[in-house]
């Protein structure tokens, strides 16, 4: 471990763990440092360059949109701040993405509904899901009304069926007629 000083300001001491000092600079002001000797009662109370150097980032205000530079440290860093010209929320703007959405709709309650835009000319997709309905709605006649038919119907369908194929026919018949049977007991 070695205790480095500030040239340019004597009093900026801190310790690196490592021997290696190239391209080590002053973590306070940036100036150029060097090695001093210090006694080892005062080595515990010198910081390691890690916890005194300037972090950046970029903030913005969510209620203004000002935008400025912040210097931390990584004990001092904090996703949000207050805004010096509005004293809105300044946020990082990595983690913007988090805080937006929350102030947009800050004051409306939550909603448990799901809503979806749709960004694209809706007159044929209109077209379509007419289309759609219509032909969900004639199957649920279809159905309807071979729940409500009776047997000798069910038989004539099948009968007609099998002229088409003999094997086919008679097998498509027969289950017509246990749907029937089971219709009719519930």
């Amino acid at each position: 471990m070695i205790v480095l000083m500030c040239y340019e300001d004597n009093n900026h001491l801190f310790k690196v763990k490592s021997n290696c000092i190239d391209g080590i600079s002053c973590p306070i002001c940036k100036g150029p440092v060097g090695t001093t000797q210090v006694n080892g009662s005062d080595l515990e109370k010198i910081p390691f360059y890690e916890e005194l150097k300037q972090y950046q980032h970029r903030a913005e205000c969510l209620l203004c949109g000002h935008s400025e530079t912040i210097f931390q440290t990584k004990k001092e860093y904090r996703e949000v701040c207050v805004c010096p010209k509005c004293n809105g929320a300044l946020v990082d703007v990595w983690k913007l993405h988090k805080y937006q959405n929350n102030v947009n709709n800050r004051n409306e309650k939550p909603s448990k509904s799901l809503s979806i835009s749709v960004d694209m000319d809706t007159e044929k997709m209109q077209l379509k899901l007419r289309a759609i309905a219509k032909h969900v709605g004639a199957l649920a006649d279809e159905l309807d009304a071979i729940n409500n038919t009776d047997i000798e119907t069910l038989n004539e369908i099948a009968k007609s069926i099998g002229v088409l194929n003999s094997k086919t026919g008679n097998e498509i018949g027969n289950a017509l007629c246990k749907c029937a049977d089971l219709a009719r007991s519930e």
